[in-house]
């Protein structure tokens, strides 16, 4: 069986290592202190995408990444010179997701720097690859564009059998949240069907970051899930997964790495727990009540002018009280009284409700 080659004509492994969903940039909040442009949570983000890297080439696979690997189409030069270099241990393939993407001309987006490197192949366009276990990278598709009817046009038939598809699409399933099923999502029947007309065996997808895998007969589609959450968006533990994959036996095997996690907390006892292990937690008391303990944690973020490591909880005798010492801290002077006259209506709402 011939194989495909990288740039410098060697022979490419089999065996892939599929990840998604990175969302590498100096996110503002729990960003913390920036060191050569690089906030903490973001080192932290690069550094996840590094171990992935490496236990793909300790394996002996080359990285997939389906999509998102930046959080912005515009990431800064430190970020885009971080990510080069977490990349560099490793033979890599990358298709654009709508975060990495300015617009849809081919070369547009966050990833083209990337492309320069002698072991990375970066698909903006959809493109079916091979000799050997062919495959096919497939970015979103243009804004504004029926997903499934252009991914029906542009997947093309696989005359040797047994194909994977790489792609950037959220997967609509029946427990799908209808709120963010649209236009370009792809059905799950769409895609089921269209694999067995046209030679595909396995589907990996980035774009939700909630992992999920669907069977129907030899055929399996895979929703990766974000190697790295975004932020109380993304709550909870389950986040982190890269899936191995063997294209010549049709095995696989998952495997999870750590990195930045998002929390809600309802006690004061979950929240140092939590927040001991390393993770960010939000926590807050039921409506009309304080925490047990008198401690009521309030983040107020506007735009930029606080440091994400400056939200921690504040102890208070009172809902007020805490909302006082919240805006004073967290707030510049000028906006405070507006903010803590709208706080204070909001929650004088929320309690007559």
């Amino acid at each position: 069986m011939q194989h495909r080659q990288n740039k410098d004509g060697a022979v490419l492994t089999t065996l892939i290592a599929a990840v998604a969903d990175i969302h590498a940039g100096n996110h503002a909040i729990m960003g913390g202190p920036a060191v050569n442009g690089l906030n903490e949570r973001c080192r932290k983000v690069v550094a996840v995408l590094a171990a992935a890297a490496k236990f793909a080439k300790s394996k002996g696979a080359r990285l997939v990444i389906e999509g998102d690997v930046f959080d912005t189409a515009r990431p800064s030069p430190q970020l885009v010179r971080a990510v080069m270099d977490a990349l560099a241990v490793v033979e890599t393939d990358v298709i654009p997701g709508n975060h990495d993407r300015v617009t849809d001309a081919p070369g547009d987006h966050a990833l083209a720097p990337l492309g320069r490197m002698s072991n990375v192949r970066v698909y903006d366009e959809p493109a079916l690859v091979g000799p050997g276990v062919n495959e096919f990278f497939c970015p979103p598709a243009p804004r504004g564009t029926n997903a499934a009817e252009w991914f029906a046009e542009v997947l093309p038939v696989n005359p040797f059998g047994r194909g994977l598809i790489h792609g950037h699409f959220g997967i609509v399933h029946a427990g799908a949240d209808i709120h963010r099923i649209n236009i370009g999502c792809l059905p799950q029947d769409v895609v089921f069907t269209l694999m067995r007309e046209r030679g595909y065996v396995r589907g990996f997808f980035g774009d939700w970051h909630e992992r999920k895998v669907f069977k129907r007969g030899d055929l399996v589609i895979e929703q990766v899930g974000a190697l790295v959450p975004t932020g109380w968006d993304n709550p909870g533990p389950d986040f982190g997964y890269l899936t191995l994959y063997d294209t010549e036996a049709g095995t696989s095997t998952v495997h999870k790495f750590g990195g930045p996690r998002f929390y809600n907390a309802t006690t004061v006892e979950e929240a140092a727990e939590l927040k001991a292990k390393g993770a960010y937690v939000k926590l807050s008391a039921p409506r009309g009540t304080v925490a047990p303990e008198g401690v009521m944690m309030i983040e107020e973020v506007i735009k930029n002018e606080r440091t994400p490591d400056e939200v921690r909880a504040q102890t208070a005798g009172s809902l007020d009280e805490a909302l006082v010492q919240a805006t004073t801290e967290l707030v510049q002077p000028h906006l405070r009284d507006a903010v803590l006259a709208r706080s204070r209506a909001a929650l004088s709402a929320a309690g007559s409700s």
